[in-house]
């Protein structure tokens, strides 16, 4: 999956997580229950488009 595979809200965080973190910060355990409380509420994202927005900006950045 990739940034441009989401929609809305989901492909703005996964866009931003693209721009503002390194591989490593992004390779971090992301699974839906290491979902950051504080980013789905400031993003209005579920654990899952979290986790999926993480690994789309971790393939991006992989390529």
């Amino acid at each position: 999956m990739l940034i441009n595979d989401l929609e809305g809200k989901v492909k703005e965080f996964a866009t931003a997580c693209f721009d503002m973190n390194s591989i490593e910060e992004l390779e971090a355990p992301h699974a839906p229950e290491n979902a950051d409380e504080s980013d789905c509420a400031e993003w209005g994202i579920t654990a899952e488009e979290w986790s999926q927005a993480i690994e789309a900006a971790l393939n991006e950045k992989k390529q």
